[in-house]
């Protein structure tokens, strides 16, 4: 719903005052806006296009998985009857989705810092669970035996090739805001509160 406000005051919206929201003020007493920057998670890609091999291990940050015939122990991904299969394997594992036992052994869990996607054809993106320059430090890496084919590989060896990492940071406002008050900026469409130390995004791209 539409906010428009030109003047101090509750916040108004279709007339109605939104209850316990604080008091806001008009875009020209706060001082220059400061844009913040939106988190985004990094990403790599494994590529799977030939048949792996018994034995074939990789690993995400400190987890090592080994592709297997028949699976020994927790992490232990199956090597179906064909690659498609084997791909789909790929996945449970990592995210422990389909079922325990079957695709992958039991005891494995969920990776606790990375995601994976359903291949698209011979790719899998991997996805770090939480956004940040942090994520681009990921291994992504072959272990022990490796990916046996030449055609299995990693497209870095880290997290960050597919996408890089980036850290959120708050947009600010180099001017007061009373406590417990808001400001909306009509220029980018952000609504800023006070927060006792500055002033942040309180809701993102309201329509003006």
């Amino acid at each position: 719903m539409p906010i428009s406000i030109t003047t101090g005051g509750k916040i108004i919206t279709g007339g109605n005052t939104i209850v316990n929201a604080g008091d806001i003020n008009p875009l020209s007493s706060q001082g220059v806006p400061v844009d913040g920057v939106d988190g985004v998670a990094a990403q790599g890609t494994l590529v799977i296009e030939q048949p792996v091999t018994d034995g074939d291990q990789f690993t995400y940050d400190t987890q090592e998985y080994t592709l297997l015939d028949t699976t020994l122990a927790a992490y232990d991904i199956a090597i179906g009857a064909g690659i498609a299969a084997t791909k789909v394997n790929i996945v449970a594992a990592i995210n422990a989705s389909g079922t325990e036992g079957v695709e992958y052994h039991a005891g494995t869990l969920a990776h606790p810092t990375v995601v994976a996607t359903a291949f698209a054809t011979d790719d899998m993106v991997v996805t770090a669970r939480s956004t940040g320059t942090a994520g681009n430090a990921i291994v992504s890496a072959e272990t022990g035996q490796g990916l046996t084919h030449a055609n299995n590989i990693f497209d870095g060896a880290t997290l960050g090739t597919t996408t890089t990492g980036v850290t959120d940071v708050d947009g600010a406002y180099e001017g007061k805001i009373s406590a417990g008050g808001f400001v909306f900026d009509h220029t980018n469409e952000d609504m800023y509160e006070n927060v006792g130390t500055q002033a942040k995004p309180a809701y993102d791209k309201i329509d003006a």
